[in-house]
This record gives structure tokens, sequence and C-alpha cells, in this order.
């Protein structure tokens, strides 16, 4: 495929829902969540993130990449760098009647490779899709190419392996 920009493949790739794991480096876990590619091609690609039940983001930048945070289910409240939260929908983080998913499933939040982001993930546990553009080194996860605070043990052994 040519995408040009990371709209292109985020339009593809909703139309398409193509799913095709990389055999290598596909899954990886932090001491908050796990990480899984669901797609990878060139420097696009998609993760689904399960995030774990009672946790918090802490703030931090994806150096390398542009992406779009897409929900799924769960609570999650994410917020950017001047600590306001993004979604402030409380009454959307709820099961919507018609369809019996998420009320905020596919809501799409821009993540700029140099704005700050994190978030408070609720008891529930949240679940979402990052629909990414690796800038200049070869896709690995948002777990990887993670600069702030570390999330825990895991998480610096996970970097430390990566080395971008």
């Amino acid at each position: 495929m040519n995408w040009e920009t990371l709209d292109q493949f985020k339009d593809w790739w909703l139309t398409t829902r193509a799913i095709r794991p990389p055999f290598n480096d596909f899954l990886f876990r932090t001491d908050i969540a796990t990480c899984f590619v669901l797609f990878r091609e060139g420097q696009y690609q998609v993760e689904l993130v399960l995030g774990d039940p009672g946790t918090i983001v802490k703030p931090h930048t994806h150096p390398h990449i542009d992406f779009y945070f897409m929900y799924l289910t769960g609570e999650f409240y994410p917020y950017q760098d001047d600590g306001k939260t993004i979604n402030k929908k409380e009454d959307m983080q709820k099961e919507d009647p018609r369809t019996g998913a998420h009320m905020l499933l596919g809501f799409p939040i821009y993540a700029d490779h140099l704005k700050k982001h994190g978030g408070v993930i609720t008891e529930k546990g949240a679940a979402f899709i990052n629909i990414e553009k690796w800038k200049d080194t070869k896709p690995t996860s948002v777990a990887v190419d993670y600069s702030g605070e570390s999330l825990g043990p895991k998480h610096d052994a996970l970097i430390q392996a990566y080395k971008i």
C-alpha cells in the first residue's frame, strides 16, 4: 500500500479493518498494559492496547509516532499536557443501549509525537486501538517509543530491550 499521510492510513484501515500481525515484534507488555500489533506495513501500524484496571498512565510522549487513539471499551479518561481531560464525557462512559457497545466506540483522539498525554483507567479496565505512523524508526510499540516517567520494572526492561 502507498499511504502518504496518517489520515490516509487511518481511513484505509477503518474501511478494511485489515488484520495481519507481524511474525516478529507483535506483543509488548508493561506493568499496566498489553499492546498487540494487529497490522504493520512500512512505517504504519495498528496496535490494540489493553489497559489494566485501576491504573494511571503517567504523562509521556511517543517521540517517533503520530497516531490516533480510538476507544473500544472500558473506562479511560485521557488528558493532554495541560492536565485537562480530553474527553470529560462521563455520561458517555457507558453502554450504548442501541448497540450494546461503548458509547465512545471509535471516538478518535489525535496524538502528536511532541504533545504530552496520559490518562486514568478505572477499575473496569480499558481497550483501545492506536492507528500509527512512525516517523524515522522501525515500528515496534507505543510502549517502547515512550518518553516520560517509567511505568515500572517491566516497562524499563522492555524499553532497554529495544533501545530506540
